[in-house]
């Protein structure tokens, strides 16, 4: 089985190289910037070319697009590039995916969604920025271009980020605490906080289902940053006093942000089982970061 996956770099796509299984064959792709690795093949993925190319040079059996434009605010800032990225490149593999016959797997983002809680998958998106409007709009194409592939909808992601990658809730805790630094953490917004080696794991095991449509991809647990990084500060034995809890609306960001993006992960747990609890999923990370200093 030949895997294509774009955005390898970032924090997802190690996360898949890390756990992809001995049978899969990985074509691993970044931004020309981002080849952090020898074996990484660069690309543009908004180089409709260069992506054709590939893609018809490889043959590869399935493509996992993990390429994007993640920063919110960046994409609030950048709305044309932003699109070009993370929807209209988007669209281009499904289209190169349902050509060649290869099977399309789409990393969207709980962003899609906008007030509620708790959201399913068959809901309508209702994206309150940018880069939550570019993702829904790439999904509702790549539906009705490529109905045969799966639509995966990671909440908000953490872990290790890959050398060079951007930090994420979790790291940036970490970095702050070490350095014994206090931190705002914003203590009114609402996720299903899940680690990148989780969702990883999740997408090796939907692979071989055959499965189409759209899944979400979170925690059972619904939690604030501030409780996630209580939580950090707890299992890495560092000092939770050091966290400061801010509302959302004290915060000075381009993008706005909607307030609970939390999932009901129904459709996943019928399909993978249960999913570890962030406790657990923290106490990993923390023994995963004591073997790297053993």
């Amino acid at each position: 089985m030949t895997i294509l996956v774009t955005g390898a770099s970032g924090l997802l796509g190690a996360a898949l190289q890390r756990s992809a299984p001995a049978t899969a064959r990985l074509l691993l792709t970044a931004h020309p910037d981002d080849c952090t690795q020898p074996h990484m093949l660069p690309l543009d993925i908004t180089d409709a070319r260069a992506a054709r190319t590939l893609v018809e040079r490889m043959q590869p059996t399935v493509i996992i697009h993990a390429a994007a434009a993640s920063s919110v605010d960046w994409c609030e800032e950048h709305p044309d590039k932003a699109r070009a990225i993370n929807t209209d490149a988007a669209i281009h593999f499904s289209r190169l995916a349902q050509a060649s016959g290869a099977r399309f797997i789409f990393i969207s983002s709980n962003a899609v969604y906008g007030s509620g809680a708790r959201h399913r998958e068959d809901e309508p998106t209702a994206p309150v920025n940018e880069y939550g409007r570019t993702k829904a709009d790439a999904e509702t194409n790549i539906q009705a271009i490529n109905p045969s592939g799966i639509i995966i909808r990671p909440n908000l992601m953490f872990g290790f980020p890959p050398p060079g990658g951007r930090d994420n809730q979790v790291s940036r805790v970490l970095n702050a605490l070490s350095a014994h630094q206090t931190i705002n953490v914003v203590n009114d917004t609402y996720f299903s906080p899940i680690a990148s080696d989780i969702v990883a794991l999740m997408i090796w095991q939907l692979i071989p289902q055959q499965l189409t449509g759209i899944i979400n991809i979170g925690s059972a647990e619904r939690m604030t940053l501030y409780e996630l990084s209580r939580l950090t500060a707890r299992v890495f034995g560092l000092d939770e006093k050091l966290l400061e809890p801010i509302s959302h609306r004290n915060t000075s960001a381009p993008a706005p942000r909607a307030i609970d993006t939390s999932y009901d992960i129904s459709r996943l747990q019928s399909l993978v089982g249960t999913i570890p609890s962030i406790n657990g999923q923290l106490a990993l990370l923390e023994r995963q970061l004591s073997d790297v200093g053993a």
